[in-house]
């Protein structure tokens, strides 16, 4: 079980610190670079952050439900909160990934720079609330056992 929870954490630092990461540093660090490069380093980042997040959706899953299931994870309110925030992260992130990620992909490749500049305000609203809806669920899941 204990192996569960550090997977479980790390699948979730992964995914939340590396939206820190995108919003909070790189979109700052890069507003200097004419559009094209910054908008062609994004893509080359989203190209390989965004496997690591499906890869970091699995293993919340499979050690979530694991602990959950075999009666390891303490259950209650939190625990039911953080479910339904992770179920609506993976959705946004689904979302994110499929339309705006896709559509700003092709934008890129097209060397449309409105387009992807639209994409990329439409990515960016995603990934904030993502960011917003995953530092909620660390709350959540750190203090609910000290709620009662």
């Amino acid at each position: 079980m204990i192996i569960a929870a550090a997977l479980h954490v790390i699948a979730a630092l992964i995914w939340v610190g590396g939206f820190f990461f995108i919003l909070v540093i790189l979109r700052p660090a890069s507003i200097r670079i004419e559009p094209p490069q910054r908008f062609r380093l994004f893509a080359k980042v989203f190209q390989w952050f965004f496997p690591w997040v499906w890869g970091s959706i699995a293993v919340l899953l499979i050690t979530g439900y694991w602990m959950l299931l075999s009666g390891q994870a303490l259950s209650g309110l939190h625990t039911d909160i953080m479910q339904g925030l992770g179920i609506v992260m993976m959705l946004l992130f689904g979302h994110l990934y499929h339309a705006p990620y896709k559509r700003f992909s092709e934008a890129v490749d097209e060397e449309n720079w409105a387009k992807t500049n639209y994409q990329a305000n439409r990515m960016r609203r995603a990934i904030r609330w993502n960011l917003l809806l995953g530092l909620a669920t660390a709350v959540v899941a750190t203090t609910g056992r000290y709620w009662s």
